[in-house]
């Protein structure tokens, strides 16, 4: 099982060390970020200027992590996945679309109904059914803000990076 250090260990690689203060990725709805931390999600963390690397692990485990702790371990890898799409695209995005894929209630809450509706389906069967809704909802986006185009490859290759291997 991958242990909460391990998950946020490999997010904040996966995210670097972020803008500079004076540098903006146009287009970037996100806008500043500090190892994945943006300011317009967090802004009160921001508040005395960028969180340090140990603030972003406690909100890294706090905001995204935790939220996902009631997915059985059999789920590992859908878990990981979906704390990154939390981290991507906030975390009661993250949780109503994995129970759109459900067919359950989108309360964005994971309680009884979605875990039941977890545990009924094959891991690798429902992870594969979540990528393909992210990138759809990736690409919708994108239809939505055509500026986002930039982001559009390197978003949809992290999804799919958690389709499991043949």
């Amino acid at each position: 099982m991958t242990s909460p250090d391990e998950i946020i260990d490999w997010i904040l690689e996966r995210e670097g060390p972020g803008t500079p203060p004076d540098y903006l990725a146009k287009d970037d709805a996100g806008g500043r970020t500090h190892h994945g931390i943006s300011e317009r999600a967090h802004p009160a963390e921001w508040k005395n200027g960028p969180p340090t690397k140990a603030r972003c692990r406690v909100i890294y485990f706090e905001t995204y992590v935790q939220p996902f702790d009631a997915i059985p371990d059999r789920y590992e890898k859908l878990r990981v996945c979906a704390i990154d799409d939390g981290v991507m695209r906030g975390v009661n995005t993250a949780i109503k679309r994995l129970q759109w894929v459900l067919g359950a209630k989108m309360d964005g809450v994971i309680g009884p109904e979605t875990l039941a509706r977890i545990v009924l389906r094959r891991p690798n069967e429902l992870l594969q059914a979540h990528v393909i809704e992210r990138c759809v909802r990736l690409c919708r986006i994108v239809q939505a803000r055509p500026s986002a185009a930039t982001f559009i490859a390197g978003w949809v290759t992290r999804a799919l990076s958690f389709l499991p291997q043949a």
